[in-house]
């Protein structure tokens, strides 16, 4: 038998919650104690994509630990994720403030604020600085920390590819999200390889030959004209097919005509064309983190996607796992089809073994691995 001490010790270098809880449940520990190594530090939420860390940010919000302390949800900086945010947070009742610069004073418990250099300031300028409060760093390896965190009580960190250097040794707690029966990765997708000859049409007509209603997200392009270009083209060839182009202006190409979409949310956009058998989404940037392309009620979502990876670029291993947007929770059992280039396949099957990579407390990311193909 180890002494209360030594127990103590364990504990409080590896944060096991087991030890932990053995040892609060026989009152060998103080709540203080318990609560600090448990609910306060730098923490980290790391899950597969897609696989419910929007929830456990909601569970954080909800921790009734933290009710005497204000919650501050840091974002990307895109509205279309503030949007999502702002309807997952309605939809559980949670009451919260978007800071903006209409924002005179901070009521809410929870702030709702973008990662960008005027929102910050407009904080700092009107936020109580006295105030306890935890930060939530949605999508953290972005941009690593905050400011804001040096005043923090407690630092969640979330993202499913914590894989940078400055992180090795940083936390003192990790979560590791299990994903459940429902979720779907690489070990539940099919992975077809296409040869790169007039490779859009060849993926379009694919998706429309597979299913009876689909989905198909095309993230392979980085410059919006030619995003543009792709959805005008193939919305003449394949008729009463709706091409949505997503950047900072929506776009729906159809029958070779362009119109704008004013809908502020992916959710929505899609509900329009929920009736439709196909639907072909085109985007990159607002593809690459934190966005669900489903319908508000679930019923569709995406069943096709077509990416692009580039052996040589090294830098971009992250983006490329946080670019696969159809994994996600499906009680349905879909089939689901990632579409790649045959000069992928090296890529693919880096990711893959990434994917597969438990983190814990223990190791604290040896990040070197993750860096290199």
């Amino acid at each position: 038998m180890f002494s209360l001490d030594i127990y103590t010790k364990i504990a409080l270098f590896t944060g096991e919650r087991t030890i932990l809880d053995v040892m609060y449940s026989k009152n060998m520990i103080e709540p203080e104690v318990y609560n600090h190594i448990h609910y306060f530090g730098k923490i980290l939420i790391h899950g597969k994509v897609q696989s419910g860390k929007t929830a456990a940010i909601i569970d954080v919000i909800q921790n009734p630990v933290y009710n005497e302390y204000k919650k501050i949800l840091i974002i990307q900086n895109t509205l279309l994720v503030l949007n999502q945010y702002i309807s997952r947070l309605t939809s559980v009742g949670i009451d919260f403030q978007v800071v903006d610069n209409k924002t005179q004073e901070i009521t809410a418990d929870v702030v709702i604020l973008m990662n960008n250099k005027y929102r910050r300031e407009k904080y700092k300028k009107i936020g109580k600085t006295t105030e306890k409060y935890i930060v939530i760093l949605d999508e953290c390896d972005v941009y690593f920390s905050h400011e804001l965190c040096k005043g923090a009580s407690c630092e969640y960190y979330v993202t499913a590819t914590p894989y940078i250097s400055k992180y090795i040794g940083f936390f003192d707690r990790v979560i590791e999200l299990n994903a459940d029966d429902d979720y779907h990765g690489f070990a539940n997708i099919n992975i077809e390889y296409l040869p790169q000859l007039h490779m859009s049409d060849m993926v379009v007509t694919k998706f429309m030959q597979d299913t009876q209603q689909g989905l198909l997200l095309m993230n392979d392009l980085t410059k919006t004209d030619k995003m543009q270009l792709r959805c005008r083209r193939l919305s003449r060839i394949f008729k009463g097919v709706p091409f949505i182009c997503l950047n900072s202006r929506k776009r729906l190409f159809m029958n070779g005509n362009e119109s704008l979409l004013r809908k502020r949310s992916i959710c929505h956009i899609i509900d329009i064309f929920k009736t439709n058998p196909h639907i072909v989404i085109v985007a990159n940037r607002l593809s690459l983190r934190g966005l669900s392309y489903t319908s508000s009620d679930y019923t569709r979502h995406i069943t096709h996607q077509y990416s692009k990876y580039k052996y040589s670029d090294r830098r971009n291993l992250t983006n490329y796992i946080q670019k696969m947007r159809i994994f996600g929770k499906y009680k349905n059992r879909p089939n689901l089809t990632l579409m790649v280039s045959e000069m992928c396949e090296k890529v693919v099957n880096k990711m893959i073994n990434i994917s597969n990579t438990h983190i814990d407390s223990k190791e604290l990311f040896k990040c070197e691995r993750f860096n290199t193909l």
